[in-house]
């Protein structure tokens, strides 16, 4: 199993998404525990619900929907990692409303030979309440954070309808992203949005593109310049900084001069903290392009698992130290290798016969396991999803991870266009809290960590500590976490947690 899939098994997926209220309780669903945090799970295109009548003599129904709920870690068994299901809500698309639904269940992965999975939901659709849906025991069609399974309504004795469900959903994270236009956002504090603004898809502004280049030296001050790429710095490298303003490196989409640096190219890596962290030479040089070009452009930028940078470029050369062609849609590493070939990238696509095949490399982000999320420069044709828009985020296991508009969905966006593109993009992060102080307090719904910084978390475990013990936490902080306590400054994942260090700490415990 994956480096990413075990870490989900035991619930510490440092994942994401707003808070959403619970749905009305549905009779007959069980009541899971109040005081653990969770992870935010997205339901992704290729999600549906079937609408079957076995003497109707009408058509089957076959809905696409969209929704999300709660992955919440449940205890674990010598065979199984239990997970409750919270705040399941989908609706059709686009949202008829006697197939909206809502409920709760449980999930299961393990096995004592090979890996398998179990969902169960108790669901309300449409009038009709105390659904029960199962899939039994079946072996795993993704591997988590993924999550495909069907589902099929228990038969009930005279009942001549049922539902199925397919669903496809990931764990759903913070995501900052640019766009290859601008557009006004109808939100009045958001305002005008530029090509060069960083956003967030919690619907915020991570930071305009006058604060990122406002140190660069450049004068005067241009309006702005565009953003190509995007990365925050390895969190990991310094976890003291994590809870503070990140350090963002970008590309500019133009070359501009600077008064204390020089000229900067389109295709060099900068730092909102006024500096070049890699020239673009630097980057292609140990390709040994031919011929040689004054700059190949910065389309993408990540970080590899292994450490180091990667990197696409917008357009292509020859190799001469490898003695291949490299195409601009191609992951480069720093060191002078591919990373990953956009072939690859698309393989578990359908592309259709007579497409492009060097659609181009616009964003890409790369989770430790080697999972790329990313955009084109290009927009396709898929056998599966039809149109594929170059603002659209895309996975290289063969799934559309968020089309385009649903990215801007939040912002309001006043212009009525399908794609707005997407031209940088960084999954953030959770920041690690270590070694916080604090008191174990009870509220309203679950116990709360009352920490000496003067806020209150949720904590994924007390590890047996009780209210009024003063514990010392270390763990990853998720600030808009899913939780049934519904208080809190967020929810933080723990690592460990022990009797804090004093005279009035608690019996030494740890988790």
């Amino acid at each position: 199993m994956r480096c990413r899939s075990a870490r989900v098994l035991i619930g510490s997926l440092g994942l994401a998404l707003a808070l959403f209220a619970s749905p009305p309780a549905v009779p007959g669903e069980p009541r899971w525990p109040a005081a653990t945090a969770g992870t935010a799970y997205r339901l992704v295109e290729g999600s549906y619900l079937v609408d079957d009548c076995t003497i109707c003599g009408r058509p089957t129904f076959r809905v696409p929907i969209h929704g999300s709920f709660q992955l919440i870690p449940n205890g674990q068994d010598p065979l199984f990692a239990n997970y409750a299901v919270g705040a399941f809500r989908f609706a059709g698309d686009p949202m008829p409303r006697s197939y909206a639904g809502s409920g709760r269940g449980s999930y299961r992965q393990g096995g004592e030979v090979a890996i398998v999975e179990e969902m169960t939901l108790t669901l309300r659709i449409g009038n009709r309440t105390g659904i029960r849906m199962s899939s039994g025991l079946v072996s795993p069609q993704a591997r988590l954070p993924w999550i495909e399974i069907d589902l099929v309504e228990e038969p009930l004795a005279g009942r001549i309808q049922f539902y199925r469900l397919h669903l496809v959903a990931v764990a759903w994270p913070e995501v900052w992203f640019s766009t290859d236009l601008p557009f006004g956002s109808m939100r009045r504090e958001i305002g005008r949005v530029s090509d060069g603004d960083l956003l967030s898809s919690n619907g915020s502004v991570a930071r305009r593109g006058g604060a990122l280049a406002a140190r660069l030296g450049i004068m005067p001050p241009p309006p702005d310049l565009g953003l190509d790429a995007v990365l925050v710095p390895d969190p990991n490298a310094e976890p003291a900084k994590r809870l503070a303003r990140p350090e963002i490196w970008f590309s500019l989409d133009k070359d501009a001069w600077s008064e204390s640096l020089g000229e900067l190219h389109h295709g060099d890596l900068l730092s909102d903290a006024g500096r070049v962290v890699r020239r673009f030479d630097e980057l292609v040089s140990p390709f040994c392009p031919q011929p040689p070009v004054s700059d190949f452009g910065l389309d993408a930028v990540a970080h590899a698992p292994g450490g180091g940078l990667l990197f696409s470029v917008e357009q292509g050369f020859f190799s001469e130290c490898l003695g291949v062609g490299i195409s601009r849609s191609d992951l480069l590493a720093e060191s002078g290798s591919v990373f990953r070939r956009g072939t690859d990238l698309l393989a578990k696509f359908h592309v259709e016969p007579g497409e492009l095949e060097d659609v181009g490399l616009d964003a890409a982000h790369v989770f430790p396991d080697g999972e790329v999320w990313f955009s084109t420069d290009t927009a396709f044709r898929d056998e599966r999803y039809g149109a594929v828009g170059e603002g659209d985020l895309l996975s290289d296991t063969g799934r559309i991870v968020a089309r385009n508009r649903e990215l801007l969905g939040p912002f309001r966006p006043v212009e009525d266009l399908a794609d707005f593109g997407l031209d940088a993009l960084h999954v953030v992060s959770p920041p690690v809290i270590r070694g916080l102080c604090g008191t174990i307090v009870r509220g309203v719904e679950c116990p709360l960590f009352a920490a000496d910084n003067g806020k209150a978390y949720i904590l994924s475990t007390t590890g047996g500590f009780k209210p009024g013990d003063r514990v010392q936490v270390t763990g990853e902080l998720r600030r808009a976490c899913a939780s049934f306590c519904m208080q809190g400054d967020g929810c933080i994942e723990v690592e460990s947690i022990v009797a804090c260090p004093g005279p009035s700490g608690a019996s030494s415990r740890q988790r």
